[in-house]
């Protein structure tokens, strides 16, 4: 989808303030609630405090499942849209923390589009 993405939409531009410009999509409708952490040309890092996806699964009793469907992808989606960027995310509100903590960079930047 990443890759998908980058093609489509991307105009060429491969970046993390492109891919970064995807985060209002990912929030349009009150989805996901953040708080931005760090936003510069090297690392974008938020971290999700309010997931509706997370509610509606932890409703359907489902949160195993919602953590596969729903968080599950969120590592490949950058990688498509740029082999260089890498994610790093140490928790999610659907296995029961407090919060998401996203954190995105270009490991080579050297090679980053």
């Amino acid at each position: 989808a990443g890759a998908a993405y980058a093609e489509a939409q991307a105009d060429g531009r491969t970046d993390l303030a492109r891919f970064h410009t995807l985060l209002p999509q990912w929030t349009s409708g009150g989805a996901l609630e953040v708080e931005m952490v760090e936003e510069t040309a090297e690392a974008v890092a938020y971290n999700v405090v309010r997931c509706r996806y997370a509610e509606m699964y932890r409703e359907l009793g489902m949160q195993d499942l919602g953590f596969i469907v729903s968080c599950g992808r969120d590592f490949n989606f950058p990688l498509g849209f740029n082999k260089n960027m890498k994610l790093t995310r140490t928790q999610t509100i659907m296995q029961g923390a407090s919060h998401c903590d996203f954190r995105y960079e270009v490991q080579d930047k050297g090679q980053a589009i």
